[in-house]
């Protein structure tokens, strides 16, 4: 974040900061949540190992990863806490529990996107007011709600992806035939590596990202998806 705002910090100090504090805000209820709906389905299918461990909260402090709570400060993406649950506990099955489980973070953040939308659909905001510029030191009210609707549904994309160890891996393999499945599985081992090469390409070779190609076309469909009516 403060490395793409670099040039508006030291032009704009005031209106960057209050744009940064505010882009933080959105982003750590955004992940708080997000990590919450994990441990509340997890709990409402039979797993109280999340609620054990006091996660079933929306207090962030609960959810904060320190790494990821300082990538967010400082590059503008982040990540929280991973919530712990034990898939035998879950119901109807392990497999399909898992799949449900991990589905539910995308899903809230889909959700708050779509709620985003209220003000717009009420009449209360302008659709034309609406910016949805990810790197902006505005902070106006059409400002605050396309960016929260972007960086919901930028969240909701990017943990889709059936990567470990994000949720859409699990996903995948809640929803892949059991065989499928299982071989599908052999691949967790290398999701981190293949995540941060794709994560931190662009750093070493500009103008050079995968993520976005694969991401924005998803995030263009969900935003249609929730703008259906207003």
């Amino acid at each position: 974040m403060i490395i793409q705002l670099f040039d508006e910090l030291i032009n704009n100090p005031i209106n960057t900061i209050i744009y940064i504090l505010i882009f933080c805000s959105i982003l750590l209820i955004t992940i708080t949540f997000h990590e919450f709906s994990h441990s509340y389905i997890a709990n409402k299918l039979g797993d109280k190992t999340s609620k054990n461990l006091g996660r079933l909260t929306l207090n962030p402090s609960k959810h904060l990863d320190p790494m990821g709570t300082m990538m967010l400060f400082f590059a503008g993406f982040g990540w929280g806490k991973p919530v712990p649950v034990n898939p035998i506990n879950l119901s109807p099955n392990p497999k399909t529990g898992l799949g449900l489980v991990s589905l539910a973070g995308p899903g809230s953040n889909i959700f708050i996107a779509f709620i985003s939308t209220i003000p717009i659909r009420l009449g209360f905001v302008d659709i034309s007011s609406i910016d949805l510029n990810y790197i902006n030191s505005s902070f106006s009210i059409g400002h605050i709600i396309g960016l929260t609707i972007f960086l919901n549904l930028l969240l909701a994309t990017f943990n889709l992806l059936p990567i470990a160890p994000l949720d859409g891996f699990k996903i995948a393999i809640g929803i892949l035939p059991r065989k499928l499945a299982y071989d599908f599985s052999k691949l967790e081992k290398y999701g981190p590596l293949i995540l941060l090469s794709l994560v931190f390409i662009p750093f070493v070779i500009p103008k050079f990202s995968i993520l976005p190609i694969i991401i924005y076309p998803i995030m263009k469909i969900l935003l249609i998806f929730i703008m259906i009516g207003s």
